[in-house]
């Protein structure tokens, strides 16, 4: 969430700064507004999973308020979030041991991170290179984020392609990590529907235990009981 926050404030200073053109600013704006929903979605999840919500919606009220589409003046309330998620990296040292015992968690958070920051670099890069092509397809910022969303998913209707030689190279980049992230999604997919047998797990390694508990308590007698014995013998 804090890299996602961070890259929506750079959307929306690059907006504001630099005199872009008409196509690559609504590439931005169509981007922040998308990171958007994802991050509404992170705070609607936490305040449903939320033990006590209106806790919940005291400490993130601000951060709901940044999540709203179409509202960039906002945008700059995001980095309270980010102060506030590196202050808890900080007083976190076992953060990996809880990255690795929450590994579903963990996955799902990184292929949507990897997945839109593939979305935000593909779509800008590919529309700077090709928008300027005589001969290029990808001319406006809808045609782009259409053929980076084709290309990550390696569907490829065909319709938009690149024709530059950089272009084709980020295509390839592209084709590469989508066929990763898809992987790992589709594997994703595969473990929540796979029945699992954890509880049952549970259960029989707790009477396992139960029972090593008790063959400890009747050894120990034995051994005591035998003790005692010897001690009674006449010399």
């Amino acid at each position: 969430m804090m890299i996602l926050s961070l890259v929506t404030i750079t959307l929306v200073l690059l907006r504001m700064t630099f005199d872009l053109d008409q196509e690559t600013s609504t590439l931005f704006y169509n981007l922040d507004n998308s990171i958007c929903y994802v991050l509404l979605a992170h705070l609607s999840y936490g305040f449903l999973k939320a033990d006590d919500k209106k806790q919940y919606l005291k400490i993130h009220w601000i951060d709901f308020l940044a999540s709203i589409p179409m509202t960039e003046h906002l945008r700059y309330a995001r980095l309270l979030q980010i102060v506030r998620i590196a202050r808890l990296l900080q007083h976190k040292p076992n953060l990996l041991h809880h990255l690795k015992s929450h590994y579903q968690e963990t996955t799902i958070a990184s292929v949507i991170l990897l997945l839109v920051i593939l979305l935000v670099a593909g779509s800008t890069t590919i529309l700077m290179l090709e928008s300027t092509a005589p001969d290029g397809n990808i001319k406006t910022a809808g045609d782009a984020f259409w053929w980076t969303v084709v290309t990550v998913s390696t569907v490829g209707y065909g319709d938009h392609y690149p024709v530059t030689e950089w272009g084709r190279t980020v295509a390839m980049g592209l084709i590469v990590c989508g066929v990763g992230t898809f992987a790992a999604v589709t594997g994703l997919m595969a473990s929540f529907l796979a029945p699992t047998n954890k509880y049952e797990n549970e259960v029989h390694n707790y009477h396992l235990l139960h029972e090593i508990q008790q063959l400890r308590e009747e050894v120990a007698k034995l051994q005591q009981q035998q003790t005692t014995g010897s001690s009674k013998k006449p010399d």
